[in-house]
């Protein structure tokens, strides 16, 4: 299993459940600090931490190549990565060299892992999952002078990558997830400190992922799914 981000309650659930685990991040510090959360939690020969910046290119490429290398194997592949521009501003004021890194990790990155975990997964005949999160951003209903032009687009792109993926699989299952306003660093700069509090503990994305990483095919395969009315609908 891959997870290309930095949720790790995401990964500490999945360790939990007899996993094998590579995690992956930008800063060799904070991946370290993510396995040894992990290795608390009795899993230590089943976690392999990856640094690579997605931003350049093939790296993407290079992450699922050392995790199949570290695995022997990728059955479950979760795209989290992203970044965000600190402030708001209109799009009108967003510099083409933002757009372009912004696509680079949100959109292209995602594109980089997925086809080659998902070639790796179709050569070894694995039925596996690729699982893109994604953003209510994305979400043309809710589409507002935001000032989250770079970030909106980015996920726009992420969600048509995975129709093609979920169009052109052969036995891996592709799923989208639109989590809500998640209480991360790179969120929690573009709310006053009033707002904060509506937003979501990171753990509180445990459930949906673990769910739509064990539903049957044909109940997810190439469909988009809200963090909230996903949970709501679980409940009832």
């Amino acid at each position: 299993m891959l997870l290309a981000g930095e949720f790790t309650m995401k990964r500490l659930a999945f360790a939990g459940r007899g996993a094998s685990v590579v995690v992956h991040g930008r800063d060799e510090g904070d991946v370290r600090r993510a396995v040894a959360a992990i290795a608390h939690a009795d899993a230590a020969d089943r976690v392999r931490g990856v640094a690579v910046d997605l931003a350049t290119p093939g790296a993407g490429q290079e992450l699922v190549e050392r995790a199949v290398s570290e695995l022997g194997g990728l059955d479950v592949v979760v795209n989290n990565a992203a970044i965000h521009d600190p402030t708001r501003k209109p799009i009108w004021s967003t510099s083409s060299e933002e757009m372009l890194r912004t696509l680079a990790v949100n959109c292209l990155a995602a594109f980089d892992v997925s086809v080659a975990a998902g070639r790796s997964m179709m050569a070894q005949g694995v039925s596996g999952r690729i699982l893109n999160i994604s953003s209510g951003a994305a979400d043309s209903r809710h589409l507002r002078d935001s000032g989250i032009a770079s970030y909106g687009i980015s996920k726009i792109a992420l969600e048509g990558l995975s129709e093609y993926l979920a169009a052109e699989a052969r036995g891996v299952t592709v799923i989208t997830l639109r989590p809500d306003t998640i209480a991360t660093d790179m969120v929690a700069p573009l709310f006053p400190p009033e707002q904060r509090w509506r937003m979501l503990p990171p753990d509180s994305m445990v459930p949906a992922v673990m769910h739509l990483i064990c539903a049957p095919r044909e109940h997810v395969h190439g469909k988009v799914f809200e963090q909230l009315a996903l949970i709501r609908s679980l409940a009832s």
